[in-house]
């Protein structure tokens, strides 16, 4: 960062500190300056056989001379480019809507090695106070409800939020293209920034990164049972179950029924994968009994399946009817004459 010049009261203070035997840790602490900034100054001094007591009674431009004789960037070939485009940049801080920042940037593209941002705008300030000279400023006294002040800024004005916030809208694109000042990307990239995976110093992966909940993948990075898992659809477990019986191939189809259900369909691969392996462990008549009595009662977890098979439970469906005789002539039966 450019130097700033520490005005010379302070320094006379420091100097009479320095005289009285205070370190410079508690000169600079007291004064409020860099520790780095006393010992030079003290450093100056000793190092220029200096007589304190007649340098606090040195007008301060004489002792702005002695301290700081001349200031090195200005024998920098960067500060001759500077300043013969002085005049081109405070141009352009004439117009509308132009900062340093964008006088700079522009600078840095025409000088890839000249000053950063800091040094830039450094030297821009001195040399426009430089250019100003003594101003006289008249104050405007403010009388309460006696006048209107409207400010606004930029050549537009907005009446209303909604053309206030298209007008941002048309704007967006290019703020969120601009890199950032102590980034190296812009806002847009950022957001839509790109997960990279190095192995060894070579990256094998990249994906989207997501700023919610949950992860991304890429098929071919899988194992291949979890590509298995991802290639297979409810029609595969529809026509898989058929084969092995029509009962189970019922079950299976009103499982994955959107009308019973609105979950996606990839939550029963599960429930199915269980099924099938059920029917391989139990007796086939058992298996097809509860793929009835289930799809009836609307039981559709594989867990309670399992239960209902292994227990051998039997829903009332599953019951045969019983023809059991009406008695026509008992001497307790009144009839439907009895009750009128």
């Amino acid at each position: 960062m450019a130097g700033i010049i520490v005005d010379m009261s302070t320094i006379k203070q420091l100097l009479q500190m320095h005289q009285l035997g205070y370190s410079n840790r508690r000169i600079a602490k007291d004064l409020k300056l860099d520790k780095g900034t006393v010992n030079k100054y003290i450093n100056a001094v000793e190092d220029g056989n200096m007589d304190i007591n007649k340098l606090l009674i040195t007008d301060d431009p004489v002792l702005v001379h002695k301290f700081n004789a001349g200031n090195p960037a200005y024998t920098d070939a960067r500060m001759k480019t500077f300043l013969d485009e002085l005049p081109m940049y405070i141009e352009k801080l004439g117009h509308k809507h132009v900062t340093r920042f964008l006088v700079w940037q522009e600078y840095k593209k025409m000088h890839p090695e000249g000053y950063g941002k800091s040094q830039f705008f450094f030297h821009l300030k001195q040399n426009l106070i430089a250019a100003k000279g003594p101003t006289a400023v008249l104050t405007d006294t403010y009388v309460p409800g006696q006048k209107l002040y409207v400010d606004f800024c930029g050549d537009r004005q907005f009446y209303c939020i909604e053309d206030l916030n298209k007008a941002v809208r048309e704007l967006l694109d290019e703020y969120n293209r601009t890199r950032l000042q102590k980034r190296p990307y812009s806002r847009e990239e950022h957001f839509h920034a790109i997960v990279k995976i190095y192995v060894d110093g070579l990256c094998v992966a990249t994906h989207p990164r997501v700023y919610k909940w949950g992860y991304t993948t890429v098929k071919e990075h899988l194992a291949s049972n979890n590509r298995t898992i991802l290639e297979r659809s409810p029609q595969y477990y529809m026509e898989r179950a058929y084969k092995i019986s029509h009962d189970f191939g019922l079950y299976v189809t009103e499982l994955f029924s959107g009308k019973r259900s609105s979950n996606p369909p990839e939550i029963y691969y599960k429930t199915c994968n269980l099924l099938i392996g059920l029917h391989k462990k139990y007796d086939e008549n058992a298996f097809n009994a509860t793929c009835r009595d289930s799809l009836v009662n609307k039981v559709f977890s594989g867990r309670q399946f399992e239960a209902i098979l292994k227990h051998k439970i039997i829903y009332p469906c599953d019951v045969p009817n019983c023809d059991a005789p009406v008695p026509t002539n008992h001497k307790n039966m009144r009839g439907t004459n009895y009750y009128k």
